[in-house]
């Protein structure tokens, strides 16, 4: 239908926000969003490799590029869940 998708299943291209309020928005520097984050220390080695390579793929089909949390307010902390 000629919307363009990553992997033959996942479409990307759409253009809107389900934010609209400017406040929640990542900050951008030079046109990239940068997003801290940090990693449960329950994953593995090779759990730990699968995210952050497709963190990099991310970020090379989008402005959004993720980074070691440091010290910043706002981050993402991404945890091992039961679901």
């Amino acid at each position: 239908n000629g919307v363009p998708r990553v992997q033959e299943d996942i479409a990307v291209g759409v253009s809107r926000s389900a934010i609209t309020s400017t406040e929640c928005l990542w900050q951008k520097t030079n046109e990239t969003v940068y997003v801290p984050y940090t990693l449960d220390s329950k994953y593995s080695n090779s759990e730990v490799n699968t995210m952050t390579s497709a963190m990099e793929v991310y970020a090379t089909l989008t402005c959004v590029q993720f980074v070691p949390y440091t010290d910043e307010d706002d981050y993402v902390n991404i945890t091992s869940g039961d679901g």
